[in-house]
């Protein structure tokens, strides 16, 4: 008690010892306890779970059952211990440093490997072997071990640990094996030591390495795998990031470039209506004083002269109009202005005006129609242009001695619209004009471009013609 220290001993594997019935220390320091598991003795200075030793009968006690307060030590440092009377009715007497002692270091082995609880065969010997390598799935084994003593190898006792697991020794009395379950994958080594049955211990011990291989999605290559799947995943979210953005930005660019070129063209419009506007002014001024020259002229000649300029100024102004008119289509103003109206002479009308260019290229100019009489609903200045326009066209491409033919037809075709009320297809009437010619025609794959403004084909179809 110098130190003024306790100990606590709990011995598990001999629980008996746990139950004292009296403790008294020798000449040499050693504690001598009667208890129901027979006479112990420790070393108090060590590790009390492996310095100690049970005495029995088979150590030579006449018996192992001890009176509660029998105990006695003399001057010498003999000791002395009553039995129960039941049990002996005497007592022992004798010196602890004259007890033999086994001096024997035993040679600790390892006898059995076991997994899942069934034995394994190695590639080699247990005893001799340095390390074992084992699958993802067979991380629950047992380990037996056995020390080399046989004087008393029921009183062999032994301690281990799995180091990279264990954070101290497991001492097991005179249990034989160890057991591991659920043991993570990883590098490990099992150390074990033995004594034999009056504790000498063989510190040195034995050991084996053991490795537990990871599951195949655990490896090095496995994350390497899962580390490029990310880095894929990353790098495809990414270039979408940048393709979005560069989309957005193009828009904007787009947007404003549209904005711009919306506000150029307004400005273009305002400045081409503003000159064409100041066009009229002065020919309006050249058209009055013609008139009236033209009124006092007598002379042939010169009011056939007159007569021409005045033909011209009207299709210059006519044109100049015509110029206005886009300006307010562009501005959204334009507005359609259709009266009631017999087509048939109005079209036979327009398309008489290109016999006189008919005859000259020897071009048969045919015009027909179902009926005499056509009345509909137009604006006859937007009709005049298209129906001229079309007629220009094909005299401009169809050759000398070709055909151009005006079919005018009412018909009727479905409208696929349905009413709310009904689900049937409703017939509409319709006007069909048709203008054909045996010029070179457009190609298919250059139908779409037609009314882009200021597209060509190229010489190939154009022939002789020349558009804009």
């Amino acid at each position: 008690m110098k130190e003024r220290k306790f100990k606590t001993f709990i011995c598990q594997n001999d629980p008996g010892v746990n139950y004292i019935f009296y403790i008294q220390e020798d000449n040499q320091g050693y504690l001598w306890m009667t208890t129901e598991a027979g006479l112990v003795r420790i070393d108090p200075s060590g590790n009390i779970l492996r310095n100690y030793k049970i005495f029995t009968k088979s150590d030579g006690l006449p018996f192992e059952k001890f009176y509660t307060y029998s105990f006695y030590k003399n001057r010498s440092g003999k000791l002395f211990i009553g039995s129960k009377v039941e049990y002996g009715n005497g007592f022992i007497s004798f010196y602890p440093n004259n007890l033999l002692v086994n001096n024997h270091v035993p040679p600790i082995v390892l006898t059995g490997f076991k997994i899942h609880n069934q034995q394994t065969q190695l590639d080699s010997n247990i005893t001799v072997k340095k390390y074992i390598k084992l699958h993802y799935n067979e991380n629950f084994f047992n380990i037996e071990f056995a020390a080399l003593d046989y004087k008393d190898p029921s009183k062999n006792q032994y301690t281990y640990m799995l180091e990279g697991l264990d954070k101290d020794w497991i001492y097991s009395g005179n249990v034989n094996f160890a057991n591991y379950t659920d043991i993570r994958p990883g590098k490990y080594k099992f150390r074990v030591k033995g004594s034999n049955n009056d504790g000498i211990w063989n510190e040195e011990g034995a050991s084996v390495m053991i490795s537990i291989l990871p599951p195949p999605w655990k490896t090095w290559w496995a994350y390497t795998i899962y580390l490029m799947f990310l880095a894929g995943l990353f790098f495809t979210w990414r270039r979408n990031d940048l393709k979005h953005h560069r989309l957005k930005q193009a828009l904007e660019i787009e947007h404003v470039e549209a904005e711009k070129l919306k506000e150029l063209d307004s400005i273009k419009s305002r400045f081409f209506a503003n000159i064409s506007h100041e066009f009229r002014t002065p020919l309006t001024l050249i058209l009055g004083p013609l008139q009236k020259i033209r009124s006092k002229i007598s002379d042939r000649e010169t009011e056939h002269d007159l007569n021409m300029m005045q033909r011209n100024a009207h299709r210059l102004q006519n044109l100049i109009n015509q110029l206005l008119d886009l300006s307010k289509l562009e501005s959204g103003k334009m507005k359609l202005q259709a009266s009631k109206m017999d087509l048939i002479p109005m079209a036979k009308g327009y398309v008489q005006s290109f016999e006189s260019l008919a005859r000259q290229k020897g071009i048969d100019l045919i015009f027909t129609y179902e009926a005499d009489s056509l009345p509909i609903y137009i604006n006859q200045e937007k009709f005049e242009k298209i129906l001229f326009n079309l007629l220009s066209n094909a005299f401009k491409f169809t050759p000398d001695g070709g055909r151009v033919e005006v079919k005018v037809c009412s018909c009727q075709f479905a409208d696929d619209r349905t009413s709310q009320v009904t689900s049937h297809k409703s017939q509409v009437d319709s006007l069909l004009i048709t203008i054909s010619d045996t010029g070179p025609g457009i190609p298919p794959e250059k139908l779409p471009h037609i009314f882009d403004r200021f597209y060509q084909a190229d010489d190939s179809y154009t022939k002789d013609g020349k558009g804009t």
